[in-house]
């Protein structure tokens, strides 16, 4: 139910589910489903942008993890505080914990763990300035997640392509990545999703000397993020007001 919210992008709802599964988990005393319950606390924390708060679900979900020697649960709490690390600006350090998910994720041969930890390497490498690696790590991670079907991933990693290209200066390429995301995007009514996609279009087409069509589609994005109280609603706030000033 709090993941079923989350992809709604209820992200308070999600919580409290959240928070019922972990007490009844710490009462039974179910050590390993804990540790997941603290994940996935972490990672709702981290949609509201609220990072730190994130970082001790992780921790605390980590440590149970090696204490039962859960290398599967291991990987995915290393992953998310990259993520977290990440967020916060220390792409370093968020490396590190990637590094070392991705070597759990080969080792226990998860194909899905592999392309989430793919991809997160790739926005690390992306926010480096090193966009052509991370285009490679952003590929290999696309084509395992093709092979599983996943349509949400999918299009998650489309829209990160997208931003490649359109940091290497092709916004032609990046919106021909930006479409097939937005596609499954709504297909699956995936809002978080949706808004992320329509913002990053928008960008590449006022490169593209198309403000007007750009204004659109980021008030699109900018109804989607308010509903879902996304952190990134005031960057798309503040890109429309300098465009319409303009």
């Amino acid at each position: 139910m709090g993941r079923a919210f989350g992809i709604l992008g209820e992200t308070r709802k999600s919580i409290e589910f959240f928070e019922q599964g972990l007490a009844i988990k710490r009462n039974i005393e179910d050590r390993k489903d804990e540790s997941a319950a603290l994940n996935n606390l972490g990672s709702a924390y981290a949609v509201l942008g609220e990072t730190r708060k994130a970082i001790e679900y992780y921790d605390q979900g980590l440590a149970i993890d090696r204490e039962i020697g859960d290398r599967e649960n291991e990987g995915i709490a290393l992953n998310a505080l990259g993520a977290a690390y990440a967020d916060l600006g220390e792409t370093n350090k968020a490396i590190k914990y990637y590094e070392q998910s991705l070597e759990i994720d080969r080792t226990i041969e998860s194909k899905m763990l592999e392309s989430n930890t793919l991809c997160h390497l790739g926005e690390a490498y992306a926010d480096l300035g090193e966009t052509n690696k991370a285009i490679k790590y952003y590929e290999q991670s696309l084509e395992i997640v093709r092979k599983t079907e996943s349509k949400m991933i999918e299009g998650d990693i489309l829209c990160k392509l997208g931003r490649a290209y359109a940091d290497l200066s092709d916004a032609r390429k990046a919106i021909e990545y930006y479409e097939q995301s937005l596609e499954i995007a709504r297909k699956i009514e995936y809002s978080k999703g949706e808004g992320e996609v329509l913002f990053y279009m928008s960008r590449s087409l006022d490169n593209l000397g198309q403000r007007k069509e750009a204004i659109d589609q980021a008030e699109d994005a900018l109804r989607i993020f308010e509903q879902i109280e996304s952190p990134l609603a005031e960057k798309v706030r503040s890109k429309l007001a300098e465009w319409k000033e303009a």
